[in-house]
């Protein structure tokens, strides 16, 4: 009886977490995939635009936001525009790059989004309709590095 209980408030949580889960994700907190430049600007007033960076394909615009709070980690954010001028990509390192940061994204990141679809070694990657997010984490002594990425699913983008 203790045992057939203990199941029926398993499947419970398991299904009500499930529900707690979103279908898709549009993009990144406020931020929404096809954003202009000017969008943006409107929901980080200190946002500063600038150019792209040679390896970064497709890039029309790049936007930064300095000290934004994730999951309780201060992170510098970059919004990267495509060659047509709408957002489909963000990117968000930790000031502070250390495992505590990682494991505080992590643990953030499962909570909204639920378990990860896939992990290779140190890469949790979340996959939904339109969007892929992405945690890396190679943490060794007093060196790290944290990224996260939100990005639309090139599926969905347009041919340039």
């Amino acid at each position: 009886m203790r045992r057939a209980l203990l199941l029926v408030c398993s499947a419970l949580l398991t299904s009500t977490l499930a529900l707690a889960q979103p279908h898709d994700v549009d993009g990144w907190g406020q931020t929404k995939w096809g954003m202009t430049a000017a969008d943006i600007q409107r929901l980080f007033p200190s946002a500063k635009a600038g150019p792209c960076t040679p390896h970064q394909k497709n890039c029309g615009t790049r936007i930064e936001v300095p000290g934004v709070d994730v999951a309780g980690v201060k992170c510098s954010v970059i919004l990267t525009l495509d060659k047509s001028g709408k957002l489909d990509l963000v990117l968000l390192a930790p000031v502070a790059p250390t495992r505590k940061s990682a494991d505080a994204l992590l643990s953030g990141l499962t909570e909204k989004y639920g378990r990860p679809t896939s992990r290779e070694q140190n890469v949790w990657t979340w996959t939904f309709t339109t969007t892929t997010i992405s945690l890396s984490s190679i943490i060794s002594g007093d060196f790290g590095m944290v990224f996260l990425s939100y990005q639309r699913r090139a599926s969905l983008q347009p041919n340039l």
